[in-house]
């Protein structure tokens, strides 16, 4: 009886669905519904950079993807990495019906032992491998900029006009606002070393990182590029 018991828990644990199946579950079938997958104050970045912060213009955006792309068949979790106790970087993808795919980039929180996304951007994937040249050319210019305390020319040359900063749901938009942010990077004394863990691309012109910093700040990064031109520019800036 006691084994049998053990028998049911285990099954019952392993039947129980996960966060990304959950939100499967609401787009295929309850698409109106689909805003209870995310925080009250979630945001969501199309590869344009157009910032999407209510409910109801989430619910639009999915509406329509849906309308498009028809069901979801499988939810997958490329790489996670723990920012803090109860928050992630994860990138991962999903696969329609149709067996197209699509990249996402979230930032979610476990709140009442249930998983809420806070953050996130998808694209359409063409198969595409990321721009790794590119992508470090563009990093190291970043990390140069920071570490020289040009904290005006760092924003102005490798952020998107329309660039995201996000931060424990703050969220600014826009070059001004990003600068003014990074001030401190002025200070003769900040240094600051970012590690990539992984980079995906996300379609022919767009690509997630996730990665280490080092030096005066310790912890987490996240990074969505963009080409513009032949360019990378940052699109996304989280940590």
């Amino acid at each position: 009886m006691k084994l049998l018991f053990i028998y049911s828990l285990v099954i019952s644990t392993l039947a129980q669905p996960t966060p990304h199946d959950r939100w499967k579950n609401l787009f295929n079938t309850d698409i109106e519904s689909i805003q209870q997958a995310y925080s009250s104050n979630a945001v969501l970045v199309t590869p344009d950079g157009v910032t999407l912060r209510t409910a109801h213009d989430l619910t639009g955006f999915y509406t329509k993807l849906k309308s498009s792309i028809g069901q979801i068949k499988s939810v997958t979790t490329l790489r996670q990495e723990e920012v803090t106790p109860g928050l992630s970087f994860e990138i991962g993808c999903f696969v329609t019906t149709g067996n197209k795919k699509f990249i996402h980039l979230l930032v979610g929180r476990r709140v009442n032992n249930d998983f809420v996304r806070e953050l996130e951007i998808l694209s359409e994937s063409n198969g595409e491998l990321a721009d790794v040249e590119g992508i470090n050319k563009a990093r190291n210019s970043w990390m140069a900029l920071c570490n020289n305390h040009k904290a005006n020319e760092l924003v102005s040359r490798v952020y998107t006009e329309n660039a995201v900063y996000y931060n424990n749901n703050r969220v600014l938009i826009g070059t001004v606002d990003i600068t003014k942010e990074y001030r401190y990077m002025n200070n003769p004394s900040y240094q600051l070393t970012l590690t990539p863990i992984v980079v995906e691309g996300a379609g022919k012109a767009l690509a997630f990182e996730i990665g280490q910093c080092s030096g005066s700040y310790q912890g987490k990064y996240t990074l969505v590029w963009k080409k513009i031109g032949d360019k990378w520019k940052v699109l996304v800036d989280s940590n």
